[in-house]
């Protein structure tokens, strides 16, 4: 029995340190359980940012393609207004040549008609109704 008392007493410390490494490996296997659940959320979140940051990718697309659709279409109006535009402008501009070509007409008209009125008042016997 002393022989195993004598074994004890050499163990006993080799028993204290395996089970204060049995302890510590507890806590460290705990630690990185904790530290995988940490990992696990940050991934989580990461996953959930990844598909919010997609969707508003998505949108801001969508928005772009929307806007400059509506830029397309306000050009295209723009450039038929122009046209539009321009073919009343020529038509105006027709239309005052027109108006002034009559105008000069009349105004000839006027004239050799009133030329002739004064060319029958200074004839003598002229223009007076037959007298």
């Amino acid at each position: 029995s002393g022989a195993l008392l004598e074994k004890e007493r050499a163990l006993a410390p080799l028993t204290e340190k395996a089970e204060g490494l049995l302890r510590s490996n507890a806590v460290q296997k705990r630690q990185l359980e904790l530290m995988q659940q940490d990992l696990d959320a940050a991934n989580r979140r990461a996953a959930g940012l990844q598909a919010e940051l997609a969707a508003a990718l998505a949108a801001a697309e969508q928005a772009e393609l929307a806007a400059r659709q509506e830029i397309s279409f306000h050009e295209r109006r723009q450039k038929e207004l122009y046209l539009e535009v321009d073919a009343q402008r020529a038509r105006y501009e027709r239309r005052d040549r027109l108006l002034r070509a009559r105008c000069r007409l009349l105004q000839t008209w006027c004239f050799r008609l009133w030329w002739g009125l004064e060319a029958d008042a200074t004839i003598p016997g002229g223009g007076g109704g037959g007298g």
